[in-house]
């Protein structure tokens, strides 16, 4: 269903790195249920348009400057616009993730614009999802765990997220060292996600189709930060997230 998803929207061309391993680690029922969720969310534009708002409204410190729009523009941008552009989607991902009871999903280089120095703008295809408090809750945790540096989180996050068999993919997606300069590659996302869904299926586990939501985005946001052909600085675009979501109330710290 994620392949379909992908192959009937202007996203079809990062079908080919989706891991044929996550069809067989997802119960299929779910993953179909969850696409047609998705078909009829993309139909529901007064529900968009309202997820946009929420997400913009929250975007009120100075940790992130950035404004998220339900309306399409002349989006896309190039060269030191592109970058500043490209920096504010890997902060804005974080920051959704920790603070959204509903994600927007396009964070491709085309979604954003950076028309002048201090504005960058996110204009999102219409594909959103609300996830279940336990895969909310269970995503904040993995991240924040791994990049607080608190193991005992981050392992809870994997047991609850039905990933504990594939701790050490995981590690490696994440990064190693510091994750001060991370060059973004959809071949190497590519790789060490099929790695995560290959230990789950030798473990026999089973994970909530709802990452297929979680692989959307992490799948367009590789394709922006990808064409630049740079590094990125992802432990402080953590931190500027992390600080923004504190602001925001009812985040787990």
């Amino acid at each position: 269903m994620l392949g379909y998803l992908l192959k009937t929207s202007d996203l079809a061309t990062l079908f080919r790195f989706v891991s044929a391993d996550f069809f067989k680690v997802v119960p299929v029922g779910d993953l179909l249920s969850l696409g047609t969720q998705l078909r009829r969310h993309a139909d529901d534009h007064a529900a968009f348009e309202a997820a946009c708002g929420a997400l913009d409204a929250r975007l009120v410190t100075g940790e992130i400057a950035l404004r998220v729009t339900a309306t399409k523009r002349s989006a896309g941008a190039s060269g030191e616009s592109g970058m500043r552009a490209a920096t504010a989607a890997l902060d804005l991902f974080f920051f959704q993730i920790l603070t959204s009871e509903t994600w927007l999903l396009d964070f491709r280089a085309s979604a954003f614009a950076a028309p002048e120095a201090d504005a960058v703008t996110w204009s999102p295809q219409a594909l959103w999802w609300s996830p279940s408090p336990a895969f909310r809750d269970g995503t904040r945790e993995l991240y924040a765990g791994f990049y607080t540096g608190d193991a005992p989180r981050f392992d809870a996050a994997l047991a609850t997220l039905g990933l504990a068999a594939a701790k050490k993919p995981l590690e490696a997606h994440f990064g190693l060292g510091d994750q001060r300069a991370v060059r973004f590659e959809l071949k190497t996302f590519q790789g060490t996600f099929a790695a995560v869904f290959e230990a789950c299926r030798r473990a026999g586990t089973s994970i909530p189709p709802e990452f297929a939501v979680l692989g959307i985005m992490l799948l367009t946001l590789y394709e922006n930060l990808e064409q630049h052909g740079l590094v990125f600085d992802v432990r402080a675009a953590f931190d500027r997230g992390f600080a923004a979501a504190g602001r925001s109330a009812g985040v787990p710290r």
